[in-house]
């Protein structure tokens, strides 16, 4: 989440091309009087002003008639009287206009949005002002409302809300300028259109979008383990707090917690997992090494390294006799038993024994295949055909290896857990409480395919990715206040089960992809910006700095670096947004006043940096050269000026 902020767009050649086009009147003075002519010359305006300028921001061109200034749009009629003393443009609806001295702004249609008596004006996306009024800021809306009295000593707009500071201390106001949390916050975290959390001290605590209490000021940490479950840390004892339930449903009872699926999580104490579901009852005992889901409310469990399956109640359905047993798949599934395969159904009958070297899935059919003793190299295949509750129909033997095609879309059983995403197409992330690490194993046969060694998965389905992290602390000095980062971050393909990256990012920015482009920005653990593509591959690396895309442009610097300033000159945004939006967020070592001081109001900013564009095939458009940093998009393709002034 970031600031909402009043950004100056300078226009690319292509747009002021189109511009030009949209915009076929030209001021013209004729005896001593201004009017407007067309491209061939025709006067479609009559002379009658003492001055009309340009047609810039929005269309509108500034006209001067009797010593008073009004405002005309492209088509030359007048939408603001020449009646004010000055006029800026500041929205498409919205006009500042000068009044016997003083400002107020008011809308196209001549009513008053913001009355006189303010020094400062902000708009946010035409919808919102903030006003300074007596070194207070305010609030109002484009229909004039009045959505905070101005006793602020600053307003800015978070997602849908208004984060308000006095003093030190944060608030937060609703979109309608309801109270959600008075000024009694050191940080605010918005998680969700109902859900707040806040920290007092270095306490944390949570309110509803009524600013009702949902979770006191009392925890050290908080961690949103999915989009239904938080883990709130108080005195190094865990707790679960259910978005659904609204609620703490665990009390200290286990020693942690990890995602499962929308519905349930798994639940830790002394290495056993165990699971609870969304309201904190428990389903399963903690006496489990593995759990996985199988169909509904039935789970495939790992009991003292013997695989079987157990309902909610932990009654057996399958019993704990086997090495492996993989997802279902058409109300079937695959089980290991001694090295060999065989096939169960979903009411947990064991219709094929095991006795194959190998089994292969598809539709309703199983392809058994047993390696013949006396050719080695050499397979028979056994065809087995299944109804739509697991039976088997009918079988049949060949004493050649064939491949058999089968049309049609293959089709994966829906079960009650299948919202969770660490079942994938050839493998399933799995949790080890012996390593205390996630690992990655083959669906075919329950070989491991990584061994766990991660601390931290999220698999990205739409992306072909998982992102996996590893605990590793690292540091970065902005200024002279130095930020802790205690995870790092690789990516593993979905498909081939395999790290395409080394585990070595801050961050790695996902929204790139989901907005279409073919690169996403990277952080290297070192704080060094680069670009990776959708494959894994690094692109670029080593960047000082990569800014957002912008019309297929982001600004960047490969010299310099990043670093924090308490002015605002050559800012790149707030430090703690930067910070917050890490995938690995950055924590301050030490505490000092200072420190806490930097870490809320600094700025980020680039020393020794040269800037210039990169595009989102990683391409360098325009190559490194420009001091101060220049605007989001630079004015014409490829017709900068020659000077270094950047603007």
């Amino acid at each position: 989440m970031r600031r909402n902020r009043i950004v100056s767009i300078v226009i690319v050649l292509g747009v002021i091309a189109t511009t030009l086009q949209a915009q076929p009147y030209f001021p013209v003075k004729i005896n001593k009087k201004w009017g407007l002519i067309d491209a061939s010359g025709q006067v479609v305006l009559k002379p009658g002003y003492d001055a009309i300028g340009d047609f810039k921001n929005f269309g509108y061109a500034v006209m001067q008639r009797q010593g008073k200034i009004g405002l005309l749009n492209r088509e030359g009629k007048e939408i603001i009287p020449p009646r004010y003393e000055d006029i800026k443009v500041l929205d498409s609806t919205l006009i500042a206009v000068m009044d016997l001295g003083e400002w107020m702004v008011i809308n196209l249609h001549g009513q008053i949005v913001l009355n006189k008596g303010y020094t400062r004006v902000q708009v946010w996306d035409g919808e919102y002002l903030a006003f300074l009024q007596n070194k207070k800021w305010g609030i109002v809306n484009k229909y004039g409302l009045v959505i905070a009295e101005p006793r602020y000593d600053e307003v800015y707009r978070e997602d849908a809300f208004f984060v308000t500071r006095r003093g030190d201390l944060l608030g937060l106001l609703s979109a309608t300028g309801v109270e959600i949390l008075a000024n009694t916050a050191a940080e605010i975290k918005i998680l969700s259109d109902t859900l707040f959390f806040y920290r007092v001290g270095r306490q944390w605590g949570a309110v509803d979008h009524y600013g009702g209490p949902l979770i006191p000021p009392k925890y050290d940490s908080y961690k949103k383990i999915s989009d239904q479950f938080i883990k709130l840390v108080a005195d190094n004892t865990f707790y679960i707090y259910s978005i659904n339930c609204g609620s703490i449903v665990t009390h200290g009872e286990y020693d942690d917690y990890y995602p499962f699926s929308k519905k349930y999580v798994i639940t830790k104490r002394k290495r056993q997992l165990g699971l609870i579901d969304w309201c904190g009852k428990e389903l399963l005992t903690c006496q489990y090494n593995e759990i996985q889901p199988y169909e509904g409310s039935l789970f495939r469990v790992n009991f003292k390294g013997r695989w079987g399956v157990v309902s909610v109640e932990g009654q057996p359905l399958i019993p704990f006799e086997y090495d492996y047993i993989a997802p279902l798949r058409n109300k079937i599934c695959i089980v290991k038993k001694d090295g060999l395969f065989g096939v169960a159904n979903i009411q947990g009958k064991e219709v094929v024994a095991p006795r194959y070297n190998r089994i292969v899935l598809e539709n309703n059919q199983a392809k058994a295949y047993t390696n013949k003793p006396d050719k080695p190299g050499e397979e028979i295949l056994t065809l087995f055909s299944f109804d739509d509750q697991g039976q088997v129909k009918d079988n049949s033997s060949s004493d050649k290896h064939f491949q058999i095609t089968i049309g049609g879309k293959k089709n994966t059983s829906e079960s009650g857990a299948s919202d969770n995403n660490f079942v994938l197409d050839k493998f399933e992330w799995f949790y080890s409480p012996a390593m205390d690490r996630w690992g990655l194993r083959k669906l075919e046969d329950g070989a491991i395919q990584i061994e766990p060694k991660f601390h931290f998965i999220q698999v990205e389905p739409r992306l072909g990715f998982t992102l996996v992290g590893i605990e590793k602390t690292g540091k970065y000095e902005f200024e002279r206040s130095t930020f802790r980062f205690d995870m790092i971050y690789g990516l593993v393909n979905n498909e081939v089960g395999a790290l395409v990256t080394e585990v070595d990012f801050w961050d790695i920015r996902f929204d790139d992809y989901y907005n279409g482009f073919p690169v996403a920005r990277c952080i290297f653990s070192n704080g060094r910006h680069g670009l990776i593509d959708r494959i894994g591959r690094i692109v670029k690396r080593d960047y000082a700095f990569i800014g957002e895309f912008h019309n297929g442009l982001a600004r960047m610097s490969l010299q310099g670096k990043l670093s924090g300033s308490l002015k605002n000159k050559g800012s790149l945004g707030k430090l703690s947004d930067y910070l917050a939006n890490h995938l690995c967020a950055g924590y301050l070592v030490d505490y000092t006043q200072y420190d806490q001081l930097f870490s809320s109001d600094a700025s980020l900013v680039c020393e020794g940096c040269q800037w210039g564009y990169i595009d989102t095939s990683a391409a360098i458009v325009i190559q490194p050269q420009y001091i101060p940093m220049p605007p989001i998009l630079p004015i014409m393709w490829g017709l900068l000026p020659a000077t270094k002034s950047g603007a």
